[in-house]
């Protein structure tokens, strides 16, 4: 499992090729499961398959989009930077609860970044 599996699937089309086998084109085309290294043989397999593709492309980018956004608070009130965490605090609290909404995030690990990015900006607000 810890093997670059993308990897290994261009040496064995490599592979293949070579020795004047055909390679799958079209619809069937790349569907495979890299886990078990199997073809899909029915056609809601396959949906399967291009279903979850399309569904973990989307997730890793929310949670990504979520993470950047968090960390971009995170320095704005580090630097004591007032009027960007001003303008970025409500966002980023709307993005974790974004979060909750769409499976990213436990409730209670939203509750506790909200909890903790307020008391961070209250500190700042404090200071100033």
């Amino acid at each position: 499992m810890g093997l670059n599996c993308v990897f290994f699937d261009k040496l064995r089309d490599e592979a293949l090729k070579s020795k004047g086998i055909e390679i799958l084109q079209g619809a069937f085309a790349g569907i495979t499961d890299f886990r078990h290294d199997r073809m899909a043989n029915h056609a809601s397999a396959l949906k399967r398959v291009r279903q979850t593709r399309r569904r973990t492309t989307r997730n890793r980018a929310n949670a990504s989009r979520l993470r950047s956004t968090i960390k971009r608070l995170e320095q704005a009130l580090g630097s004591g930077n007032r009027g960007a965490a001003d303008s970025l605090l409500r966002p980023t609290l709307g993005a974790i609860d974004r979060g909750i909404q769409k499976g990213i995030l436990h409730a209670n690990a939203a509750g506790r970044y909200k909890s903790r990015l307020a008391r961070a900006y209250n500190r700042l607000l404090t200071q100033s």
